[in-house]
């Protein structure tokens, strides 16, 4: 059973390890195309609230 929680543990640890180093990676990715996206929501945004 230790064995097991053992390999259970690095699973866990590698998953973290990989979301760790992907989620910038994947952030980076969608700046390009998402920043003149949110430049066009975000710009009719305070008109519809008035």
């Amino acid at each position: 059973m230790l064995t097991i929680k053992r390999y259970v543990e690095a699973a866990l640890l590698s998953v973290v390890a990989l979301v760790a180093i992907a989620t910038p990676t994947v952030m980076l990715l969608q700046d390009g195309p998402h920043v003149p996206v949110q430049i066009v929501v975000n710009e009719p945004l305070p008109g519809s609230t008035r």
